[in-house]
């Protein structure tokens, strides 16, 4: 769950490592299937570009992340700033889903249809370990029984912390629902950009919903706590997600 919870705040928020085309082997795949050395060389290297554009923004992604949590430790920010940091996180999504999906569409277009298929087999057999661990929030409910002494202010934060923690189960579920969606769309050699796009903005509008529960949990906490208590809870959530 710990994990889960960390994937999930990375795609949510600072999603767009893995758009388009970043299929499971799909290298080894053109490496096994794709015969025509000239043929092979060529799409590798188109795929070389892509990978270091996505580990650039993966690079840049980690930094904002740390800086996302600074400001959620800071008492003195304010929902703009907050809103200013999702925008231009954003507008940094959006850049790198034009680029995958014009990277995309010219990958597959250099890729025989039994070629794709094959990449799509192997593809398939990679299994994701599944995850057992412990509920992430157990340790911020732990926070809030040790921290808040006010048994009314307590009981405030343990219900605001409950409810976050409900829809970001809701929220993992809807992610959930997108993934499958959209790996049948990669999986699909012949999915246009018109379908690419309407699945982006579905999924853009999702983290945008997704950071505006985190930004009202963080303020809504903030009024019921001292803010030497509010920074404690604070504290505890970045733990969840750094």
């Amino acid at each position: 769950m710990m994990g889960g919870f960390v994937t999930l705040f990375a795609v949510l928020f600072f999603g767009g490592m893995q758009e388009y085309f970043y299929i499971e082997q799909l290298e080894k795949g053109v490496k096994q299937y794709v015969l025509d050395e000239d043929r092979s060389k060529d799409i590798l290297t188109d795929l070389k570009k892509s990978n270091d554009i996505i580990k650039a923004f993966n690079k840049n992604r980690k930094r904002k992340q740390s800086e996302f949590l600074s400001m959620n430790l800071d008492p003195d920010i304010e929902r703009e700033d907050f809103d200013d940091f999702f925008d231009q996180r954003e507008e940094e999504r959006i850049a790198l889903q034009e680029v995958m999906l014009e990277s995309r569409l010219n990958v597959v277009s250099k890729i025989h249809d039994d070629e794709w298929q094959n990449t799509i087999a192997i593809s398939d057999a990679v299994v994701e370990k599944e995850n057992k661990n412990s509920d992430p929030f157990e340790s911020v409910m732990q926070t809030i029984n040790r921290t808040i002494k006010d048994n009314n202010s307590q009981a405030q934060a343990i219900v605001l912390t409950q409810n976050f923690q409900i829809r970001f189960t809701q929220f993992e579920d809807e992610v959930n629902s997108f993934k499958s969606e959209e790996s049948t769309f990669l999986n699909n050699k012949n999915t246009t950009a018109r379908e690419f796009q309407s699945l982006d903005k579905n999924m853009n509008l999702l983290r945008k919903t997704a950071y505006k529960a985190f930004v009202d949990f963080h303020f809504d906490m903030k009024e019921i706590t001292s803010e030497i208590e509010w920074l404690k809870v604070m504290k505890s959530i970045n733990k969840l997600i750094a």
